[in-house]
């Protein structure tokens, strides 16, 4: 079985081992003035647009495209956190003769993060967390280019935010907006160096 995944269906089982315990329910206003989360475990599942950007290969040369990923988190004491997650973006190409040759381009991530939640009040929270971990960059040719597939891995940090409003003690919506910084170590080919 792939690392990939393990990854997933490990943080999959949690997730579904975490629904199934039962927490005793506390008031929201008692949450809000007590040392323990109001929460304990939170996973999200979501989908996301990638924006390339910066004056480099992926800001000049990528077209960003719809990705999807999940973020599993265990509150601590005062509104703290620590967590995981995964994530995978689907890019295009939009110049070859920037990007390299190849048609599209999907990026990997995991990665580990801490953060604190800040609570408005009964019905809305802003949340702001700093990741860091893994990336993976795979870049594929169609047929006509060679069929190739070339991989670049490096290092992600990332920072996220987000507005959330809270329907029930166990559904929420957020918005949340992230910027990320990734180093990749690409191999060149000898000829080009």
């Amino acid at each position: 079985m792939r690392f990939h995944t393990r990854i997933i269906l490990g943080m999959l089982f949690f997730m579904v081992a975490g629904i199934s315990l039962a927490q005793e329910e506390v008031s929201e206003t008692t949450a809000l003035h007590s040392e323990s989360p109001k929460r304990l475990f939170l996973t999200d599942l979501y989908v996301q647009r990638g924006i390339p950007s910066g004056d480099n290969f992926a800001g000049n040369g990528l077209d960003g495209g719809i990705g999807f990923g999940m973020r599993m988190q265990l509150y601590l004491l005062n509104n703290f956190y620590i967590g995981g997650a995964l994530s995978q973006d689907f890019m295009s190409v939009k110049n070859t003769s920037i990007a390299g040759e190849y048609s599209r381009a999907t990026k990997f991530n995991t990665y580990l993060f801490v953060g604190y939640d800040y609570l408005l009040n009964d019905d809305w929270n802003v949340t702001a967390d700093l990741g860091y971990g893994y990336s993976q960059n795979k870049n594929r040719q169609n047929s006509s280019q060679g069929g190739g597939k070339f991989r670049d891995t490096g290092n992600v940090l990332r920072f996220t935010t987000s507005l959330e409003y809270t329907f029930s003690s166990g559904v929420s919506f957020f918005f949340s907006p992230s910027y990320e910084v990734v180093n990749y170590n690409i191999d060149a080919a000898a000829a080009l160096n």
